[in-house]
């Protein structure tokens, strides 16, 4: 609890500080937009919609646009989470002093923020000289965390970003009012995790924080079933009640919460803030509606291409205008992927503001795309700090997943340029510094990649002779079908199981491997082959905020080794005891996290393990393997378990 005329109070001991940022018009806007076009959306269906390989900073931020009132609405979709677009939302979007206005105006209920403001009002006063966030942490954390700082930290940036306090922190005149209605009204903040758990009184505690969002600062007992933002299965509940009981659970609450029965009326004492996350207010039937089914039905696209015409894909809306370009969103892109690889269009662009996750879900396309002579450009990437920015590149070559872009406009190699199936063929620096490119041009087999800074994307020579200007494969191409095994793990629907068939055609198909009729995958491996040799196959599939393949999947795969190797799996004419191998396959694998965690490269060391990226599959497909060759790749164990490193020798 957070009293805010109380300064002994103020602590954020066990209480989540979300690390975002709602100062943040652009960011905030994305999203409001993005939220009206698509009505409803879950923690799912966000991190292929952003910029952002997570969809942490998003979820986040729709939840504290809920609890101020902004109009974003939590309801039930069966199991899920669902974020429901109002039309009250309309008054924001594209509004920003319209929305700033409704922050400021609900800004001093929401105690960990104007809390934070207090404190630094109160330094201001003790006329000290030098203030910073670490003064502020000690404070609201008593005991020291290497985690205390990002509690502070967004509190602290929001308000430099509101212009309530500056870069010093001297308090604006804003700020002051601000505080001379919190210090009149004295809010109180109120965690439900912590501090509440009977369902009655979180019950109250919502109708409160409801009513306090609406200035209303009292209610008639008699009418609470009536209150029209209660849920029906809340209304029905307090309906069947005798108001003299209610009257009386209110008395009992008095001592604990700042309210008071009088008469046939509860008066509010002060307005509360009451922090509940969503799981818990759809868990106890807080929800007032629940997603409607979706009675539309799937829209394709029918999109005409001019022969070698340059394409820029965007994500939400189109941020960057280059000349002469069929700009085009993700699921157009889905939709005239052929007609696209058809029309050899000589650049394809990743607009400013892709994402991670839906270029992860066409990703064997773009490699295919630039693999046979095309040209694909990337403009910037997400921004953000060092950490927030990696795992926004998994899709492409495995040397260049671990770049990353930085907010000041250069990309960066922060764990080395360890380049092998790429080539630079030019680049310029930011500054002249090392390593920093505001624009890095690299070939791969037959095409290129260019990865430039959006502030100098104006100056790129579409004419350059590096730029290659022929596309060697169309939609008939095997190359071009078999690129859909890349991605296969990331589009499937139906869970982890629907992938083992497609696996299995494609390594017969391809790699001319046999595998048995009657295999069962229940309590056993997920794919297993009997001819070149026999070898596991454990499968990883892809989820919404999933990329990477755990160490969990390496110590499975040995697991069904053991079984196996056991004697307790039989299958007629075949001695399985003898001679077996053991793979994983996976979009990505993890890497060790400090002294202690493995990831799941190490833990494939200990236990002999090869590991196969769905990448890796498709650049099989391209090349003149013997089945010689694969089992020195699949079957045998040399100590290196990335089966893309055992791959550079024969490309």
């Amino acid at each position: 609890m957070i009293i805010f005329n109380e300064l002994k109070t103020y602590s954020f001991k066990n209480i989540h500080i979300p690390r975002i940022y709602l100062n943040d018009f652009d960011q905030v806007n994305d999203l409001l937009v993005l939220l009206k076009k698509h009505k409803y959306l879950n923690n799912n269906q966000i991190p292929s919609l952003v910029g952002k390989s997570r969809e942490e900073s998003s979820r986040e931020i729709f939840i504290l646009l809920w609890r101020l009132n902004f109009g974003v609405e939590i309801v039930r979709d069966n199991k899920l989470i669902t974020y429901k677009f109002t039309e009250k939302l309309d008054e924001f979007i594209d509004k920003e002093k319209k929305y700033k206005k409704h922050f400021y105006k609900y800004l001093f209920i929401y105690l960990p923020l104007s809390s934070v403001l207090n404190f630094i009002y109160r330094l201001n006063q003790e006329k000290k000289n030098y203030i910073s966030e670490k003064i502020i942490v000690e404070n609201f954390h008593k005991k020291y965390n290497k985690g205390n700082a990002d509690n502070v930290h967004p509190m602290s940036r929001m308000l430099k970003g509101l212009n309530l306090v500056s870069k010093n922190y001297e308090i604006s005149n804003e700020g002051k009012k601000i505080l001379e209605k919190c210090s009149e009204v004295n809010p109180i903040y109120f965690h439900q995790k912590n501090e509440v758990h009977d369902d009655f009184e979180i019950l109250i505690l919502e109708i409160m924080h409801q009513l306090s969002l609406n200035d209303i600062s009292k209610f008639k007992i008699d009418d609470i079933s009536k209150l029209k933002f209660l849920s029906k299965f809340h209304q029905d509940l307090l309906s069947k009640e005798i108001p003299e009981k209610i009257s009386n659970k209110l008395k009992n609450l008095e001592e604990k919460y700042p309210i008071k029965v009088d008469g046939e009326n509860c008066i509010i004492l002060n307005p509360i803030f009451f922090d509940i996350k969503p799981s818990a207010y759809i868990n106890k039937g807080l929800n007032k509606n629940f997603k409607l089914k979706d009675k539309t039905e799937e829209v394709t696209y029918s999109l005409d291409f001019e022969k070698y015409q340059p394409i820029t894909i965007f994500n939400q809306k189109n941020k960057i205008k280059l000349k002469n370009c069929k700009n085009i969103n993700y699921d157009e892109f889905h939709s005239s992927c052929h007609e696209i690889i058809n029309a050899a269009p000589k650049f394809i662009i990743l607009d400013k503001g892709w994402s991670p996750i839906a270029n992860v879900k066409i990703s064997g396309f773009l490699d295919a795309y630039v693999r046979f002579g095309g040209n694909l450009i990337i403009i910037d990437s997400s921004k953000g700090r060092l950490g927030s920015n990696r795992g926004q590149f998994p899709w492409l070559p495995q040397e260049l997943s671990k770049l990353q872009y930085f907010i000041k406009g250069y990309f960066k190699f922060t764990s080395g340029e360890r380049l092998m199936t790429t080539k630079k063929i030019s680049h310029s620096l930011l500054n002249n510094n090392s390593g920093e490119y505001k624009k890095l041009v690299l070939s791969y087999h037959k095409g290129t990649f260019t990865f430039i800074s959006s502030k100098v994307i104006n100056k790129l020579n579409f004419s350059d002779k590096f730029y290659s200007s022929k596309i060697s494969i169309n939609a008939n191409s095997t190359e071009w079908k078999n690129a859909n095994i890349h991605h296969i793990c990331a589009n499937i629907k139906g869970g982890e199981r629907k992938l083992y068939k497609p696996i299995r055609n494609f390594m017969e198909n391809n790699f001319r491997f046999k595998f048995p009729e009657n295999w069962s995958d229940n309590a056993t491996t997920d794919v297993f082959s009997i001819l070149p040799f026999k070898c596991l196959f454990e499968v990883d599939t892809v989820g919404e905020n999933h990329l990477i393949a755990t160490d969990v999947k390496i110590t499975e795969v040995d697991k069904h080794y053991r079984q196996m190797k056991s004697g307790k799996k039989k299958l007629p004419g075949l001695d399985l005891t003898i001679d077996v191998g053991k793979c994983v396959i996976g979009y990505d694998f993890s890497t060790q996290e400090g002294q202690e965690k493995l990831g799941a490269i190490e833990t494939a060391k200990l236990y002999d393990v090869n590991l196969i990226r769905y990448r890796d599959l498709y650049d099989m497909s391209c090349m003149d393997l013997n089945h010689e060759d694969l089992k020195k790749l699949l079957f045998d164990w040399d100590g290196e378990p990335e089966v893309s490193k055992k791959l550079q020798k024969y490309i």
